[in-house]
């Protein structure tokens, strides 16, 4: 019966590992999604600064500044975007569908794909 009772708290144990790695991911999630958010803010202000200094100079080829100025702010967004990717991936692939799975289990001998997961969509 002890050898029960130390399977259980190992699976506790085990189980508490991969809920605070959950946590992280997503909190590292929630993070860059307030990074992306900034990103666009702050795209939106450098094209609202030239267009307005445009209008007011009529200086038309300040128009040329503008993909100077966006194609940084767009690279880091497409880099925060395969991040995000990754972490989601490995979020639903590795720890909802192989780990949790394995130390709480199933109650039903079949379970459909979509039934495998253990949170939904809407936590990502």
């Amino acid at each position: 019966m002890q050898n029960d009772g130390n399977n259980s708290t190992e699976k506790e144990d085990i189980l508490k590992v991969v809920l605070a790695e959950h946590k992280s991911l997503t909190d590292e999630i929630h993070q860059i999604f307030k990074q992306q958010i900034w990103l666009y803010y702050i795209s939106v202000g450098f094209i609202t600064i030239i267009l307005g200094y445009i209008i007011t100079q009529k200086v038309y080829d300040a128009f040329l500044g503008i993909p100077l100025v966006i194609t940084p702010l767009l690279y880091g967004y497409i880099r925060q975007w395969a991040a995000l990717r990754i972490i989601g991936d490995y979020i639903r692939d590795v720890i909802e569908k192989e780990k949790i799975p394995e130390i709480i289990g199933f109650r039903y001998s079949e379970v459909t794909n979509h039934g495998r997961y253990w949170m939904g969509w809407e936590h990502y």
